[in-house]
């Protein structure tokens, strides 16, 4: 039997997995901000990473070409 087979049966810690510290601080996400334009009445909204998308009348997301 393997080390890592033994301390994982004992301890039911995986070795070769690091464990998360509750230490280390979570990275907020950035707020989603939305750009309305007053003559279309669709909103659109630019996700975390930049990509730009707007919901259809069904509540599905429409992504916009980046060019």
């Amino acid at each position: 039997m393997r080390i890592s087979t033994f301390l994982y049966l004992k301890t039911g810690r995986n070795i070769f997995k690091p464990r998360v510290t509750e230490d280390i601080p979570q990275i907020p996400s950035p707020p989603v901000v939305s750009l309305s334009s007053p003559a279309d009445s669709d909103v659109i909204h630019i996700g975390p990473r930049g990509g730009k998308y707007r919901f259809d009348a069904r509540g599905r997301k429409i992504y916009l070409k980046a060019a």
